[in-house]
């Protein structure tokens, strides 16, 4: 028999909601403010804004990045 995963937790669901946001936000990619502030040389020009997740009190600050394929990336 098979044996499956699951991913599950506050990380995966803000994951799941930011990956939703791309469509409303028209931005092919949407980065956290801790995974930008954790790569900064990356996407230091990405706009930053401030959006309500569904089951989260405060917003979270996100990154819009509109041209993935311009990211450096070694």
């Amino acid at each position: 028999s098979a044996t499956g995963l699951t991913a599950i937790g506050d990380t995966v669901n803000i994951a799941s909601r930011l990956e939703g946001a791309t469509k409303e936000l028209n931005s092919p990619l949407i980065v956290s403010d801790a995974v930008c502030s954790r790569f900064s040389d990356l996407f230091s020009s990405a706009p930053a804004k401030t959006i309500q997740i569904s089951g989260r009190e405060k917003p979270v600050v996100v990154h819009l990045i509109h041209d993935p394929l311009q990211l450096d990336i070694k």
